[in-house]
């Protein structure tokens, strides 16, 4: 067996929730306690340890070491309930009021004093009193119940004198609350007449550790106990009654996996009792070993439990019989860790309204909220629909409403109501209550990974009621926002808000119904993959046309392709190719003997050098005979000229030759075998040409093959062309296939929300038709699918009396209407469009299409993807009936409780109801609205404006608003809102509410004791 002992610390309650009261919104909330705990002050602590010297340590624990365990376990408060003593709980209070608040073991902790009292007949009985109760004043009780003074602490010394009855009267006169304890097991209630000695059963049990049920078998196992007391069932007489005439306000169960349902409901007034779980620990160890209970209270005190034992909210069916439980008071284990408390995902923390002319106007209007039930009331003119106004102006949900996009919206109708209120009066006593330029409305909304403030003001207001969006600060949970949030968009801040008018229009009007639907179940995301796989169609489509407009030349470039290769057949075979080579070869070996050659023009030069190489003469004086001297150079000189003339006439000799040579070639080759090859190849050149009479150019065939480069590149990007036409075509396939995919989609959602409304047993039953609107409805898309306005070609499109048989909308109706019968229609469109000839009746719209198609080819494919809308119908029943019947045959009221119904029955967002009673009776009140919202507030913020008390008290309204008319001004009764609790706020709903005094008669007296 493990022990523990005195010096262990138990662990710090990291992985506990939250202390309720660090959770800062007003009102009621969840608190966890223990009903029946003991100290070392009781004589049995620790009497079931074995191991005496870890026994006699336990025996001397601390008050801080028990006010740590206590604080582990996660506790919000705990009854200190020692035997028939006080002595123990001065100690924790001192002990207390030392600890360190910064240390991680320490938790805030409500000590309420008490105690357990062994009452004439053995039996146990815990008596409850207020934290701030004086303990003399208490211990007092003790001695006035008649319990021997010398046996304090002590459970098996001694009883009172007084009974049971007379122990009850006692303790409630005193101001304290009791409870029967354990009364499923000796020294209980039930077990008063159990052929059994207690003491013994008690110490066995406390010894082995047992529970109740093993304890029993063990000992009738051993023969110690007769073995039909493991089915006993208890019976209880006179002292009951008296007992509970006396005010017994609650019962302890200690094994309620031991005490059948039927042990109790036999006793039909024990039954209205409120039941707790307390530990009733003797040791560290035993600390929530029949684990905990959870009460529901604005502040731990006694006038919270005297409340919450009172609650009998929860003790009737809807058929009016007992059942068992308490809305206030919840039993849970010991390893339960929920945070009761915690925020939904979705929440308005609070709401503040500044400078509009009914609110605001001195000082702000802030409304905090509660993350549950809040409840605004007030009496009539008391501008509770304030709130919801302001609520809808800032956070853009007045679009939402019926016919709000219209200019000028009905008057009296949910648009026409919130148009009048949310504009600037164009002088006084005018419509509107924003002041330019001042208003100001914030709302601060907590989302799970931040909170935001929307911070709208009257310079956003635009046209009537249209506004523009809020401006977002986000920042930390727990802070106030500041950083600049984005963009404002309905759907990061998720929130319903719905009025009395505004639910029995959707009754009347489907659409609206549809868009909830939507919203929940998040199509917008849907209608844009559909709208994204149809732009992805129409573009391939669009691309298709494109790329087939490029193959228009197709053939003509095909057909200039096989010309070129013909003539560059010719061109280059065998004949021309020798022709050529002959010709290159003719260019190059004959000389050319024209005179501006360059050989003949060489040897032209070559002559007038030689004319011009020779010496002068010299003058006849310039050389006198008698200078010997210069008779003698003039030899030498005569001589160098006759040399010259030689030279020249070499030279005159050669440029003459020049042409002999040159001439001499040409004869040669003209005469060679060679010079006959070149006619030969040219005859057979001659005779290809055939009727060509031109010469063939040889820069033709650059220019041929040009051309054939250039048509034979347009051909291969024509054939990849066609190929990529291939390749989309069947990407259209697959894409207009997801198109109807994407489409089907969308019912699909519709459809699983409306499966999983319909299993809810709700009063509204919703009947979704895929693809299957109205006749009206299929027509309107279709004509517009078709570009065809109003009532055109009406006999080859509807279905009226003078419309063909075989109309559009009847293959539709024909074919089953639905995804089956618009693929008919879309099939016979494309026939009537791609048809050569007209069809009798249907001719005129043939031609308007075929028109349409000339001059905007995406028509088809808006043919080709029209798929009609879904269709919702409505049935409603009634409360006491199973029967549907359809919603248009129904009263206002039973209209407004289905939708009702519907709208209660779904969702996390935060939903705001406004005055959702009207055109309720009182019975559907209570079994719609207050059944309903119970359950949803469990998980989901809710917010209702109610002039009906059942509302607020047997909807357990976990924050009210008292809301009030000061001169003119809207104002929040601080003193007067609060939790149920609350003296001041269960005065103010008595006060302004018809019924609120009846109202919290029927839930607060469990004994049963309310009027019809």
């Amino acid at each position: 067996m493990s022990t523990i002992t005195p010096s262990t610390q138990p662990p710090a309650p990291s992985t506990q929730p939250a202390y309720p009261g660090r959770y800062v919104y007003p009102g009621a909330k969840w608190w966890k306690m223990d009903f029946h705990t003991h100290t070392p002050e009781s004589d049995d602590y620790a009497g079931r340890e074995q191991d005496a010297a870890v026994r006699a340590s336990l025996k001397q624990q601390t008050p801080e070491d028990w006010l740590n365990y206590h604080m582990a376990a996660g506790l919000d408060a705990v009854v200190v309930t020692d035997h028939n003593t006080t002595g123990f709980i001065a100690r924790l209070q001192t002990a207390y009021s030392t600890m360190d608040p910064n240390d991680v073991s320490f938790r805030p902790l409500v000590i309420f004093p008490g105690f357990e009292l062994s009452v004439n007949g053995g039996l146990h009985l815990l008596a409850v009193f207020d934290p701030a109760k004086d303990l003399e004043d208490v211990s007092g009780v003790i001695t006035a119940c008649g319990y021997p003074p010398g046996a304090r602490g002590r459970t098996d010394s001694g009883v009172c004198s007084k009974s049971m009855a007379d122990c009850v009267r006692i303790i409630k006169e005193h101001g304290g609350l009791t409870i029967a304890a354990h009364i499923d097991e000796p020294c209980g209630l039930l077990w008063m007449d159990v052929p059994m000695d207690g003491r013994r059963y008690r110490n066995f049990r406390n010894q082995q550790g047992l529970s109740h049920s093993d304890a029993l078998q063990q000992l009738a196992t051993a023969g110690e106990v007769a073995a039909n007391l493991l089915n006993f069932s208890p019976t209880v007489g006179q002292t009951l009654n008296l007992v509970l005439e006396a005010g017994l306000n609650a019962l302890e169960v200690r094994d309620w996996s031991r005490l059948p349902e039927s042990d109790i409901q036999r006793h039909p007034v024990l039954a209205r009792l409120a039941r707790v779980t307390g530990s009733d620990s003797h040791m560290p160890r035993d600390i929530g070993r029949n684990g905990f209970s959870m009460v529901h209270m604005t502040q731990p005190n006694l006038e919270g439990l005297r409340m919450a034992f009172a609650d009998g909210s929860a003790i009737r069916s809807r058929g009016g019989d007992a059942v068992t439980g308490s809305w206030s008071i919840r039993p849970i284990s010991s390893s339960d860790t929920t945070d009761w408390n915690v925020w939904p995902d979705h929440a308005v923390e609070k709401i503040t309204i500044a400078q509009i002319k009914t609110a605001g106007r001195v000082t702000p209007l802030e409304m905090p909220l509660h993350p549950r039930l809040n409840v605004l009331v007030g009496g009539r003119g008391s501008g509770k629909s304030t709130f919801v106004h302001a609520l809808r102006l800032a956070t853009q949900r007045g679009r939402e409403l019926p016919d709000y996009d219209r200019d000028t919206p009905v008057r009296e109708s949910p648009a026409g109501d919130f148009w009048r209120w949310a504009q600037i009066p164009a002088s006084r006593g005018q419509d509107g209550v924003i002041l330019r330029e001042a208003s100001v409305i914030k709302v601060l909304y907590r989302s799970p990974a931040q909170a935001a403030e929307l911070h709208w003001q009257a310079s956003f207001l635009g046209q009537g009621a249209r506004s523009s969006p809020p401006a977002v600060r986000v920042g930390e949970l727990g802070s106030l926002p500041a950083n600049e949030g984005g963009a404002y968009t309905p759907s990061r801040f998720p929130l319903s808000i719905y009025s009395q008018k505004q639910v029995l229009e959707m009754s009347r009007r489907p659409a609206g119904l549809m868009e909830i639907i939507d919203r929940e179940q998040n199509v917008a995301a849907l209608e844009e993959q559909l709208k994204q796989a149809i732009a992805s169609y129409s573009a391939t489509r669009a691309k298709i046309r494109e790329l087939n407009a490029t193959l228009a030349n197709e053939a003509q470039d095909s057909a200039s392709l096989k010309d070129i290769l013909a003539e560059l057949e010719k061109v280059q075979s065998d004949a021309v190719k020798d022709y050529q080579r002959r010709q290159a070869q003719a260019r190059a070996l004959f000389p050319n003997l024209k005179p501006d050659s360059p050989s003949l023009a060489l040897a032209q030069e070559l002559n007038e050098q030689a004319d011009r190489l020779g010496l002068p003469d010299l003058p006849a004086t310039l050389i006198q005979a008698a200078d010997t001297v210069s008779v003698e150079a003039h030899a030498l000189y005569q001589e160098a000229q006759r040399e010259l003339d030689t030279v020249a006439t070499q030279i005159r000799a050669q440029a003459d030759a020049i042409q002999t040579v040159l001439t001499t070639l040409d004869q040669n080759l003209r005469s060679s075998a060679w010079f006959q090859a070149c006619k030969d190849s040219k005859t057979a050149y001659d005779a290809l040409l055939g009727t060509q009479t031109t010469t063939f150019d040889p820069a033709r065939l650059t220019k041929l093959n040009q051309d054939r480069a250039q048509l034979e590149t347009r051909l291969a990007r024509h054939k990849g062309t066609k190929e990529e036409i291939t390749r989309l075509q069947t990407s259209a396939t697959e894409q207009l296939a997801a198109v109807h995919a994407a489409r089907k989609a969308i019912s699909t959602a519709r459809e699983s929300f409306v499966a999983t409304h319909n299993a809810n047993g709700t009063l509204l039953r919703l009947i979704l038709a895929p693809m299957g609107a109205e006749a009206s409805q299929v027509e309107r898309t279709l004509r517009e699918a078709m570009g065809v306005d109003g009532d055109k070609f009406s006999t080859s499109i509807e279905v009226s009396e003078e419309a063909r048989t075989d109309s559009l909308l009847r293959v539709f109706q024909g074919a089953g209407a639905g995804e089956a019968g618009a693929a008919a229609v879309r099939q016979r469109i494309l026939e009537l469009i791609d048809s050569s000839e007209n069809e009798q009746g249907f001719a005129a719209l043939q031609n308007n299409l075929r028109s349409q198609l000339n001059t905007n080819p995406s028509r088809r494919e808006a043919i080709e993807t029209w798929l009609p809308e879904d269709h919702l119908k409505l049935e409603y029943r009634t409360a006491e009936s199973t029967a549907w019947k359809s919603i248009s045959q129904g009263s206002i009221g039973q209209q407004t409780a289905a939708v009702l119904s519907f709208l209660l029955s779904f969702g996390n967002e935060p939903l705001v109801l406004d005055q959702p009673e009207d055109d309720l009776d009182t019975r559907m009140i209570m079994s719609l609205i207050v059944e309903q919202v119970r359950t949803m507030k469990e998980h989901r913020q809710i917010i209702i404006v109610t002039h009906n008390p059942n509302i607020v008290v047997h909807g357990d309204a976990d924050l009210v608003h008292a809301m009030v008319d000061n001169g003119g001004q809207v104002k929040r009764d601080e003193a007067a809102s609060g939790g149920l609790q609350a003296k001041a706020t269960r005065q103010f709903i008595c006060d302004v509410m018809e019924g609120g005094t009846i109202a919290f008669r029927k839930r607060f007296d469990r004994m049963g004791r309310e009027e019809s």
